[in-house]
């Protein structure tokens, strides 16, 4: 800052992407010498923002110990979770891992059917990534955990590039306890960056690239020969090879000062040979093969110095294609996981074969996006920046989802027809198999088909949002979305749409306007994203419908290609039916989730010449979940198969999926954050505690967006012996802690640069602490209930079998399986132990030699994880003996509280090295 008869006045500090600064300086009187002024706030406090964000730069996390890639850096982030319970994937503030956002260089990447990131990224590319987790203005939408954005690198008036190699090797690595030695088998991961310019001032690029590949050891589970009870497919070795390949390309082109259009393009494609879903025996295991692709274009246009425009359109595709071929016929499958007859327990699900088609054209999904905002700065009783702006989203999925190679005939209906094509899923009576011979003893056919054409759902969003900065002390965040969605399928039309409102409201007290003390309150609601696999349950787009026959052809053990034969199949005796096209239905107005949070939050940020800079935050939040979608099953009437030309004469209880006043989902949490930087040293790092309770999962493992089944109709005798109707919810799904429950997080990451005549050498360290997973405390409970002659899919159930409801005749008397009884009438009372690591990593690069006045510097990178190799224990046996009665006495089964596996013990001691050369 220049005047004429002042001094000369500078501030320097970092701005990350998304954030302000708006610096408050005193010049002085005398003229001369420029005057340094230091900057009050750290790079990540904006005076300006209610929004409660972390941003990372992606150079300094290559120097830490911690994974290079976004959802790594996200980890980072207070308020954020990895649950083993959830796949590993996201929990940001409470939200299901379907919640979040991730936005990379502004195109939307989410999948469609599950909406969490499956989409490969460089690494390298990488530039800035930013984590919002609170008080999210309202540009963004469809979102209830965190907005997770991405700036990838755009080259410039220097050339620069990289080419890195990493590498590991599990041989290299410490053992856990009950863990054999790996085979010793390095893997690699080769990157390739070159960035510059086309036309200098005018025309810049930056492309990446990245490859790796080789094999994987694996062996097949255990599988018994029932004759003999001898393991027959425990230990059987084999090897997966695999490849990835990705590719990315950027292009920035300046038109003018005031104008400029910024384009990129992504795509990879990946794939294992010996893909094991549960595989029983080698010849179960199959390829698989994945594709993706993106591009995105945006035009940054400033008008005049008090309007600007960011428009930006994209396209993104992705597919997935896995299982045998036809040839190979059709999968044994073990529905009990019990293979042996007369053996104790079972064993897993087991195939002779992949569970999918290679041939019914693969998982297709695709997405256009529309992105238009403007930005107009005007003063009124102070400054504002408003922002106003339209988003467009269109996700359309194709797939058939046949679950089994082709083998036999059928008109997709569900009757057995001379000259069409079936699926052979079951094909043993007692859970007997002999993967050896192979023969098995007969006793269904399990036909499965999908459906042809697409499901499309398509989101409008409209938002205003007033970032009002009234004075130096006081600013104002004014917002409000309006979000709309709507869901259709080529094969049932029209299913599903609604809208809803959402404000953003926010104030920022700047205590004495010098940007050191800092308080933030705020009050949003958040319309969440509605998953396109719910919204289109009614479709057989990417879900499969199928139809059972019981087995009359041989009895006893016979080889496969009688088992398998169509003639040995009873067309009129159907033993299964389920047809989302029938027996489902989807609220045609059903509303988007939402989520009301409060938070309030409180930062000091200091600087000195002397001591270094940076600044603590405490932040408390409350989130409270509406509207969550579920299913009930019973309380939507019934439908006749018949009556729509379906071969069975039987009535089908409807699956009903609307929103769900019972369901609950709340969440609270206190976070602390701190940042520090002292010359060549940096410390970052938080605490978060927290509470996440509720009768609501909606996810599984492996399946976001599963809903509950809250609600299912059912019948059973109690302990007198008298029938009871319905079903109390509050039994099957107690309120409680939540699979993403984790009491304390702790993350810190400490850096420290040494210079010297050797080069630079980067220290870098890493602590990580996750309080003890929370488990219930559970049991079988034996029960007379209404057993049925056939089921459908419902996907809950109030036993612990196969998830099932039942039809609404044919009935029969029986016992089944029982009820899972929690202990106390509570989820989630109990917790395995805390786990703590502590990660070294160090970075060394040095001067080789220059070419055309660019400096080449060679680089190693060293990274140790669990340095101190803890070996803990983070689970173990929890069983509890199976109940009489609901009030039989609680018994610990005679393995509680012991662990036989690795997987019961925390990581060991790992290691990892990158070489490679930059300039």
């Amino acid at each position: 800052i220049t005047a004429g008869g002042f001094q000369t006045a500078r501030t320097t500090r970092p701005i990350g992407m998304d954030q302000h600064f708006q610096p408050r300086i005193v010049l002085q009187t005398v003229a001369g010498a420029t005057v340094e002024v230091i900057a009050s706030a750290s790079s990540a406090v904006d005076p300006t923002d209610v929004k409660t964000a972390s941003n990372y730069d992606a150079n300094r996390i290559d120097t830490l110990p911690t994974g290079r890639g976004i959802d790594a850096m996200a980890a980072l982030t207070p308020g954020v979770v990895t649950s083993s319970s959830v796949g590993g994937r996201l929990q940001v503030r409470g939200a299901m891992t379907s919640g979040n956002l991730y936005l990379v260089d502004g195109q939307n990447l989410m999948d469609q059917a599950y909406n969490n990131l499956q989409y490969p990224i460089i690494s390298d590319s990488l530039e800035e990534t930013q984590v919002i987790t609170g008080a999210i203005s309202a540009e963004y939408g469809n979102v209830d955990g965190g907005v997770i954005n991405t700036l990838t690198k755009a080259g410039g008036n220097e050339f620069s590039g990289q080419i890195r190699v990493d590498m590991s090797n599990p041989a290299w690595n410490a053992l856990r306890p009950y863990q054999t030695a790996p085979d010793n088998v390095l893997s690699e991961t080769r990157n390739y960056t070159l960035g510059g310019y086309i036309l200098k001032d005018r025309l810049w690029f930056y492309v990446s690239y990245n490859s790796s590949g080789g094999a994987n050891a694996g062996s097949i589970g255990g599988i018994k020969r029932p004759a003999t009870g001898e393991n027959i497919g425990a230990g059987a070795g084999y090897t997966d090879s695999f490849y990835d390949y990705r590719r990315n390309f950027k292009l920035t082109y300046l038109i003018n000062q005031d104008h400029t259009i910024i384009g990129t393009y992504n795509n990879s494609d990946s794939g294992n040979t010996h893909r094991n879903y549960s595989s029983g025996d080698l010849n179960a295991l199959v390829p698989q093969f994945n594709e993706f692709m993106y591009w995105n274009i945006a035009w940054r246009a400033t008008w005049s110095p008090t309007f600007t425009t960011d428009i930006r359109f994209g396209h993104k595709e992705s597919a997935y294609s896995a299982g045998g071929s036809a040839e190979r016929g059709a999968p044994i499958y073990n529905y009990s996981g019990d293979l042996d007859a007369d053996a104790a327990g079972g064993s897993g699900l087991y195939y002779d074969n992949g569970i999918f088609n290679m041939n019914d054209g693969g998982d297709k999904r695709e997405a256009d996006t529309l992105n238009l905002k403007g930005s107009y700065f005007f003063n009124a009783s102070g400054s504002h920046e408003l922002d106003f702006g339209i988003d467009y989203y269109k996700g359309t999925r194709t797939a058939r989802n046949e679950q089994s190679p082709a083998v036999y005939l059928s008109d997709g209906s569900g009757k057995l027809v001379e000259g069409r094509s079936y699926n052979i899923i079951h094909g043993v009576e007692g859970y007997k198999y002999d993967g050896v011979t192979p023969m098995a003893i007969g006793a269904d056919i399990w036909n499965m088909w999908g459906g042809d054409g697409s499901s499309e759902e398509v989101t409008y969003g409209i938002y205003v949002n007033d970032k009002w900065k009234v004075n130096n002390n006081i600013a104002v965040l004014i917002g409000v979305r309006w979000d709309n969605y709507e869901t259709k399928a080529g094969d049932t039309g029209s299913i599903a749409s609604a809208s809803g409102f959402s404000p953003r409201l926010g104030v920022t007290y700047d205590l004495f306007g010098d940007q050191k003390w800092i308080f933030k309150a705020s009050y949003c609601r958040y319309n969440s994203a509605v998953l396109q696999n719910i919204a289109t349950a009614s479709s057989l787009v990417g879900k499969a419908a199928s139809i059972e026959w019981a087995y009359i052809g041989p009895t006893g053990w016979q080889p496969l290609s009688v088992i398998r034969d169509r003639n040995n199949y009873d067309p009129a005796n159907v033993t299964y039916y389920e047809d989302p096209s029938l027996n489902i239905t989807v609220n045609p107005n059903m509303k988007a989730p939402y989520v009301d949070e409060m938070q309030l939050s409180a930062t000091y940020s200091f600087a000195t010449e002397n001591y270094g800079r940076g600044y603590v935050t405490l932040t408390g939040v409350k989130k409270t979940w509406s509207q969550l979608m579920d299913y009930r099953i019973g309380w939507n009437g019934t439908i006749n198969p018949t009556e729509i030309g379906v071969d069975y004469d039987d009535l089908l209880y409807i699956q009903h999926w609307d929103n769900e006043p019972d369901a609950e989902r709340d969440y609270e949490a206190l976070e602390l954050s701190v940042a520090y930087q002292w010359g060549n040293f940096n410390l970052t790092g938080n605490i978060t505690w927290s509470s996440l309770q509720g009768n609501y999962e909606g996810e599984s493992s492996n399946s976001p967006g599963t809903g509950q089944g809250l609600h299912l109709m059912d019948r059973w005798r109690d302990n007198n012996g008298n029938w009871t109707e319905g079903y109390d919810y509050t039994t099957r799904y107690p309120y409680g802690y939540l699979q993403g429950h984790v009491p304390i997080v702790m993350r810190f990451q400490a850096d420290y640069t040494l210079d010297s005549t050797a080069g630079k050498t980067v220290f870098g360290f890493a602590y990580r602490f996750d309080s003890g997973y929370h488990y219930s405390i559970v049991r079988l409970v034996n029960a007379y209930n209404v057993v049925p002659a056939f089921a459908i899919w419902s996907g809950g159930s109030p036993g612990v079998g196969s998830p099932v409801a039942w039809s609404a005749e044919g009935i029969a008397f029986g016992a089944r399986s029982g009820w899972t009884q929690y202990k106390d009438g509570q989820r989630r009372t109990e917790a395995f132990n805390a786990q703590v690591y502590h990660d070294l990593s160090i970075t060394h690069e040095f001067n080789l030699f220059k070419v055309y006045n660019y400096q080449v510097r060679a680089f190693a990178k060293l990274l140790i994880l669990n340095f101190f190799n803890h070996q803990q224990l983070v689970q173990w046996d929890t069983t509890h003996l199976n109940g009489a009665n609901l009030e039989a006495p609680w018994v610990k089964g005679p393995t509680f509280g012991t662990s036989t596996t690795a997987g019961q013990f925390g990581a060991a001691r790992s290691y990892s090295v990158s070489l490679g050369v930059r300039f």
